[in-house]
This record gives C-alpha cells, structure tokens and sequence, in this order.
C-alpha cells in the first residue's frame, strides 16, 4: 500500500501590542497658548521606550505629513530634546507633533499641541532667533515706515549704526528677516520711524 504524506504549513504572524510601542509627549509649550509673534519658543518632548531603546524623535508643524521642523537621535530608554521655532505671521494657528522611534522601528506620534501668534506690544522690537535666521517683528502705528538699525557694539553713536533696510508690512504690523547675525558674535537692533 501506499501512504500519502501531506504536509501543512501555518504562517504566523505577529501583532504588535500598544503596549510594546514608545510614549512620546510634548512637554513644552503647554496646548493651547498664545504666543507673540517673532517671539521664539521651544518645542519639548519626552520619549520612554517600551520594547527597546528610543533612537529618534522628530517634530513637525502640522502633522507627520506636514513640515519636518528638526530631529534628534538618542540611543536610550529614555529621551528628552527640544528645537526652538518662531513664525512672522501674526494671528496664526499652528499644530505640532512629535514623533518618537526605537531601535526596533516601532513608533509613536504625540497628542497635538496648537499656539496662537498674537501681535507683540505696541511699539517693542520683539525678536527670535531660528538656525539660519533673526526675525525681528512689532506692532507699531499704521501708515508708518520703520528702518531696521542694527551694530555689534551698544555703545556706538546712534549715527554710525548700520541701516539693514525697511522692515515689511502692514495695518500697524511690520517684520524683517536678518540671515548676516549668524555670522556676527553679538548684534544689537533698533526700529527707527522714517516718517
């Protein structure tokens, strides 16, 4: 007689538990606060890995889908980084997330967190202070034009300051975007009315 041998094959899979993921949560700024504009904050997150060490965390403005803002590696069970951000446009919303990764590719994404940029007090320079650039906005009277001053030195006569150019905007709201402080040790500014 003959035999018939047959043989069965499972394939097997693995879930992976939420449990086994990593927590990710902002811890600075707080959700739902206002900011002035121009005025530079950081974005703070804390990571804890689950099943493994955490080796990266990412921030974005929107969602993952959005602007990649800035990562930072790590090689830990528990990590904790910050990127500092500032917007020149005033009456925004903005919405950032952080996302954290282990060694094992497991990921997480934190809640939300959302600020509004409001118009800095009237007439004070406020500024902030990006990897490849000084914004300096303020609120300021309608209809006039501002000069930026800028020097490296505060006690320099007020006539031998640097005119950078005129600061841009409108309905009481001007900003100007200065990428040469990078390159200087110290820099200090002035808004000066040109009319």
């Amino acid at each position: 007689s003959r035999r018939l041998h047959t043989r069965y094959w499972r394939d097997w899979s693995s879930d992976v538990c939420s449990s086994d993921l990593p927590i990710v949560n902002i811890i600075h700024p707080a959700a739902n606060i206002t900011n002035w504009v121009c005025q530079q904050f950081y974005i703070a997150a804390t990571a804890t890995a689950q099943s493994g060490v955490i080796t990266n965390l990412e921030f974005f403005l929107g969602s993952t889908n959005g602007t990649l803002l800035g990562a930072r590696s790590a090689n830990a069970q528990s990590f904790t980084a910050s990127i500092r951000w500032t917007t020149t446009v005033p009456g925004s919303t903005n919405t950032f997330v952080v996302r954290a990764t282990e060694d094992n590719g497991l990921q997480t994404v934190s809640n939300p967190v959302r600020i509004t940029t409001v118009m800095p007090p009237f007439n004070q320079l406020v500024i902030g202070i990006t990897n490849v650039q000084c914004a300096l906005c303020m609120s300021n009277i309608v209809g006039r034009t501002y000069s930026l001053l800028a020097v490296t030195n505060l006690a320099t006569p007020m006539t031998l300051w640097s005119n950078l150019g005129k600061m841009q905007g409108t309905n009481g709201y001007s900003s100007f975007l200065d990428p040469a402080f990078i390159k200087l040790p110290d820099r200090f500014y002035r808004a000066s009315s040109t009319n």
